[in-house]
């Protein structure tokens, strides 16, 4: 099944006026199991003993940047529960995790997994298109990490900090001159704070950053927008024998309207959620495949009804 979420209007500028911009996550530019709080400052993975524990779940902010020097914070606040006997074969250090950072906006809220996406990972690993490197140190429950982006060098540059230590820069960036990168958290089994600017950063920032919150509107992007209402919504429902092709078809009309914002739902691209040092679940669980497609059948069953109330 594919559920599609059909803006409004597509992103631009955000509007200029006096007031500084209030952003949040952005609950339509995020995945099915994050779980934003009523703040918009604060998300989790979704929990559960159906197989959730083993999905990463991401979301974006509701605007980008466009220009400029900014940064923003986020720190894990919590560990969330994970049911006695699920993830046993998972090493203790790779079951609460997260990745912080940039990308540009689209369906994949995968960080680090797409080009123009780019993460920091609990591990200590800088990613961008699945391409994986050491950086910086591991990080865990109440570390906060800045998040930083240099628009206004030639070629951008993104860099990070744990609890206001600077690693220095982990990646170059160059986009279109109507591009823009939104910041990207992605969990899985922690709850996460950001700050974009509501609150001073709990860190000193580096020399001439500001954050989020604090520059000039002009420089920022609206994400895209929600329907108005459920009827401005679209569902295609595949039908068809097993191995018949429907994800593939799925996927490139995924690909080819990119302005409508499909969520694919299918047992597929629930175990692509499920992926372990970027290697595909079923690759590495030991056999039991199963198991495994069990799993992403009881979770698939639950993405059902969440997306009844997401538009």
């Amino acid at each position: 099944m594919e559920q599609s979420e059909t803006p409004e209007q597509a992103p631009g500028p955000v509007a200029n006026t006096d007031q500084r911009a209030s952003i949040e996550l952005d609950g339509y530019n995020s995945d099915l199991n994050f779980i934003i709080d009523k703040s918009g400052l604060a998300g989790s993975s979704h929990g559960g003993s159906i197989g959730f524990a083993y999905m990463w779940a991401g979301a974006r902010a509701d605007c980008g940047v466009r220009r400029g020097k900014v940064c923003f914070e986020a720190t894990i606040a919590n560990h969330t529960t994970i049911v006695a006997g699920l993830m046993d074969e998972t090493p203790t250090d790779l079951l609460h995790l997260a990745r912080f950072g940039w990308s540009m906006t689209s369906h994949d809220c995968s960080l680090g997994e797409e080009r123009n996406s780019f993460g920091y990972g609990a591990t200590g690993k800088s990613s961008v298109g699945k391409s994986f490197s050491d950086y910086g140190e591991s990080f865990g429950i109440d570390d906060t990490i800045t998040c930083y982006l240099d628009m206004e060098s030639s070629p951008g540059t993104i860099s990070y900090a744990k609890n206001g230590k600077h690693f220095g820069q982990a990646f170059t960036v160059v986009l279109s001159n109507d591009g823009a990168l939104f910041p990207h958290v992605l969990l899985k089994n922690v709850g996460v704070a950001v700050n974009f600017g509501a609150t001073p950063p709990r860190y000193p920032l580096l020399e001439g950053y500001c954050m989020m919150q604090d520059v000039e509107s002009s420089s920022l992007q609206q994400g895209p927008v929600a329907p108005a209402t459920f009827n401005d919504c679209s569902v295609l429902m595949m039908v068809g024998l097993p191995a018949s092709g429907k994800s593939t078809w799925a996927q490139k009309y995924q690909q080819d309207h990119p302005e409508k914002y499909f969520n694919i739902l299918g047992t597929n691209s629930i175990m692509e959620q499920m992926r372990v040092h970027n290697l595909a679940r079923k690759r590495n669980y030991h056999g039991r495949f199963e198991q495994l497609m069990h799993m992403a059948t009881k979770v698939h069953e639950c993405l059902f009804d969440l997306s009844k109330s997401r538009k």
